[in-house]
């Protein structure tokens, strides 16, 4: 059962809290500086398998906890990360690939802020 994101007095719950919290940070920073483009001369299957493996990351550190979304709507966001995992792997277009991760990094960013 996911963790929730909110303190409840208990020191064990708040460190477990601490931990899901900077889990999902890091995995936010690490997906946002995969991200940028690959420089002419790299190879964009490396930069694809880079950015899908953060990908899975940040959704593994998300799966962890309870957003306080209703099963909707975290369904949805979870199945974006599906969607984006096939496409950074396959889409011919990886402007729009990377517009799509910028989009879901910040409505997750926006998500486990308000939590």
């Amino acid at each position: 059962m996911p963790h929730r994101l909110e303190p409840k007095g208990d020191v064990g719950h708040t460190q477990r809290v601490d931990a899901h919290s900077e889990q999902i940070t890091m995995a936010l920073r690490a997906l946002e500086r995969a991200i940028v483009p690959p420089r002419p001369g790299d190879s964009l299957g490396t930069w694809r398998w880079s950015v899908r493996q953060r990908l899975g990351h940040l959704r593994e550190a998300l799966a962890a906890v309870d957003l306080g979304l209703a099963p909707r709507e975290r369904s949805a966001l979870m199945g974006r990360f599906a969607t984006l995992a096939a496409d950074v792997l396959e889409r011919a277009d990886v402007d729009a690939v990377r517009a799509e991760l910028r989009r879901l990094l910040a409505d997750v960013s926006h998500t486990t802020a308000a939590v």
